[in-house]
């Protein structure tokens, strides 16, 4: 019986070679999706200069060609962020420097999937006793201060459930530290 070729799969891919340089190394190929998507954005909440940075950096592994739109998106937002976090520190600065910290921080550890999603949200229902991050915070810490009289103008950013798990979302929403 002769040999038979094998097609490509996820399971038999030839991984790119190693190197000691993680930026000369080829980037994986696939298929686009979501270029047209700005919805549930994990990076909506950077400033500027730091995007700027992540794309010089980063800029041999960007799809130009089919993303340029997510790009141009995020430096807009980014440009955004870096004149609202201006804002926000003139109307707010001294006020953000002299809330107190709690020196006896709450974190919540754990894998996926194990319910660390429902305890951080029965904990943020206890706003007396703890404060947590939202998703409107996550998406504007440089300004989410002065800009929450406005956030309903910003309710078309996020969808109204969670693409991982279908679980409800909204600006409102406890907001985990993978993002914040």
């Amino acid at each position: 019986a002769g040999h038979q070729p094998v097609e490509p799969t996820a399971k038999n891919a030839e991984m790119p070679p190693a190197t000691d340089d993680p930026l000369s190394s080829p980037t994986w190929t696939f298929t686009p999706k979501h270029r047209w998507s700005f919805q549930n954005n994990a990076i909506c909440g950077i400033c500027l200069l730091a995007w700027l940075e992540l794309l010089w950096t980063r800029r041999r592994h960007v799809d130009w060609w089919h993303y340029w739109q997510r790009v141009a998106f995020v430096t807009a937002i980014a440009s955004l962020n870096s004149f609202l976090g201006t804002i926000e520190a003139l109307l707010n600065g001294g006020a953000i420097a002299r809330q107190p910290i709690d020196p006896r921080p709450v974190f919540i550890l754990g894998h996926p999937r194990t319910g660390t999603t429902l305890l951080h949200s029965l904990m943020a229902l206890d706003d007396a006793t703890f404060g947590y991050c939202s998703t409107f915070c996550v998406a504007f810490p440089s300004a989410f201060l002065w800009l929450e009289p406005f956030k309903a103008l910003f309710a078309g950013l996020v969808s109204e459930k969670r693409p991982m798990d279908n679980m409800a979302l909204d600006l409102d929403t406890p907001q985990e530290d993978e993002l914040g």
